[in-house]
C-alpha cells in the first residue's frame, strides 16, 4: 500500500494522454507512471513563464528607444553635412534628404511610443509594436522610388536608390525576427496575455 504523500505526489503530476510509451511503445496499465523500459509516462508539471520586461524583449525596447534613434541621427547628420558641404540643400537631393528624415523622425517617434506600452503592460502594446515594426520596413521600401519621384539626376539616382534598398533588405530580416518573436514568446504572451504554448522562446 503506497503512503498517503505518494498518493498526494502522483495525484499532483500531470499525466500524458493515453499510458502508451513514448520511448518504446508498449501499452502499460493506466495507472502505471513508468513503462517497463524505464520511461517517464507522467509530465511533470511545467515552469511558469517568464513575465515582465526582460530577455529578448528588453533587448528589443532598447533598439527601438536607443539604438535605432541614435544610429538614425548619426546618419541624418552625415547625410545632411554632406548635403550642406556640396551646397545641395535646396536641390532636389536635399529635399529627398528632409523627406527621409522626417519620415524616419515619425517611426522613432513611433517606436518611442511602444516602447512605453510594452513598459507600462498594456495589452495593445505588441499590437502596436509589430505594426510599427511591419511600417518600419514598408516604408524603407517606399524609399527606394524616392529618388525616381523627385527626379534626382544620374548617376545619384541608382546610387541613392541602391543605397535605400540595401537598408530596406536589412530592415526585413529585423523586422521578419522581432514580428515572429512578439508572437511566439512565452514571456510576450504571459506578459501581455494570450496562451502561453510549450517550448516557445522566453
Amino acid at each position: 500500500m503506497s503512503s498517503p504523500s505518494a498518493e498526494v505526489n502522483q495525484a499532483s503530476q500531470v499525466a500524458t494522454p493515453g499510458r502508451l510509451c513514448a520511448e518504446c511503445g508498449l501499452d502499460n496499465p493506466a495507472t502505471a507512471r513508468f513503462c517497463f523500459c524505464g520511461h517517464n509516462l507522467v509530465a511533470p508539471p511545467l515552469p511558469p513563464p517568464p513575465v515582465g520586461v526582460g530577455g529578448w524583449l528588453l533587448f528589443l525596447c532598447l533598439q527601438l528607444a536607443v539604438l535605432n534613434p541614435a544610429v538614425i541621427g548619426l546618419q541624418v547628420a552625415a547625410d545632411f553635412q554632406v548635403i550642406v558641404a556640396g551646397g545641395l540643400l535646396w536641390s532636389r537631393i536635399g529635399m529627398m534628404a528632409l523627406l527621409d528624415a522626417t519620415i524616419r523622425a515619425l517611426l522613432v517617434l513611433a517606436g518611442f511610443i511602444s516602447t512605453i506600452l510594452l513598459f507600462k503592460h498594456v495589452p495593445l502594446a505588441v499590437r502596436v509594436t509589430q505594426t510599427v515594426l511591419i511600417a518600419s520596413a514598408v516604408s524603407h521600401f517606399l524609399l527606394v522610388g524616392l529618388p525616381f519621384a523627385l527626379g534626382v539626376p544620374e548617376p545619384g539616382r541608382l546610387h541613392i536608390a541602391g543605397a535605400y534598398m540595401y537598408r530596406a533588405a536589412q530592415l526585413v530580416l529585423w523586422t521578419g525576427f522581432w514580428v515572429i518573436y512578439l508572437s511566439k514568446s512565452r514571456r510576450v504572451r504571459a506578459t501581455y496575455g494570450g496562451r502561453t504554448p510549450v517550448g516557445e522562446r522566453r
